[in-house]
């Protein structure tokens, strides 16, 4: 390798490793399609064996697509039937609750974590995305329509809570549960009481919603400055519309440590071969 190849090469390593944080992340809800699915299967005679979703597509979660900036924006778009759903039967919008300090379901991805729920985890969520007003959201009928809101949702530090004091667990609100129609343990909402601080209330907090034959998607672009969102390098995930009818919860995984570890290699050849030049050259 040449002088000036390893230059270059070191280049290019350095600015992938810088870059790394911008790439779109996915975290897959998708049963039937062979993909991970959190909360696949459900275990009772009611609602059936082997299933994604209760109550039919207009339930249906796909994906989650996560990316940050360097600077320090998060943008987390969901794909899912809800949206051209949100508010009938009362409905709506859940928050977005998030981990800096590990994702740990109950069980496994085998039997879609089915033992999970907001009592049984490991995972301590430690940030949720209020939508506050903006859960409320819906189309106009019309067969395409956005709509975004930049007022109402924030993001905000949970308070440190533990679900075995029933003063604590009454700090949130839960969805249907997976077992049976009534045991409603999964999480879709913080309270006012569960809530820490607020953090960059002055940054963008953005709402979209889009209604799309092709494919329809409820979006949050927030603010994470300043905050371990911004640096973490897993962030744990969890949304599910009020009812959790359909849930999507996984890791996401911001550290690409291969192309810097080889940039400061390729680095430190550099060096070595400008040395034996400047020898070879006395």
């Amino acid at each position: 390798m040449t002088f000036k190849t390893l230059l270059i090469a070191a280049g290019l390593m350095t600015v992938t490793s810088f870059s790394a944080t911008a790439m779109d992340i996915t975290i897959e809800d998708n049963l039937t399609g062979g993909g991970f699915s959190y909360i696949g299967k459900a275990k009772d005679a009611q609602h059936g064996q082997g299933i994604d979703v209760i109550g039919g597509d207009a339930y249906e979660i796909y994906s989650m697509v996560i990316s940050r900036t360097d600077a320090g924006i998060m943008t987390v778009t969901i794909d899912t039937n809800f949206v051209d759903y949100n508010t009938q039967q009362n409905i709506n919008f859940g928050d977005l609750f998030m981990s800096t300090t590990g994702w740990n379901p109950t069980g496994n991805a085998a039997d879609g974590y089915q033992d999970d729920n907001a009592y049984t985890t490991g995972t301590t969520w430690d940030y949720v995305y209020d939508l506050n007003g903006a859960r409320n959201m819906k189309g106009d009928g019309s067969a395409n329509y956005t709509e975004t809101n930049t007022t109402s949702a924030r993001l905000r530090e949970l308070a440190a809570y533990d679900m075995s004091n029933p003063a604590d667990a009454d700090n949130f609100k839960y969805g249907t549960g997976r077992r049976t129609i009534d045991s409603g343990d999964h999480l879709y909402l913080a309270k006012n009481d569960a809530f820490g601080n607020t953090v960059n209330a002055g940054g963008q907090h953005d709402v979209s919603i889009n209604i799309n034959p092709s494919q329809s998607y409820l979006q949050f672009v927030f603010d994470v400055s300043g905050t371990a969102l911004h640096t973490a390098d897993q962030i744990a995930f969890h949304w599910a519309m009020s009812c959790a009818n359909d849930i999507i919860e996984g890791e996401a995984n911001f550290n690409v440590p291969e192309p810097a570890a080889l940039g400061l290699l390729i680095l430190g050849l550099t060096g070595v071969a400008f040395t034996r030049r400047r020898r070879q050259a006395r």
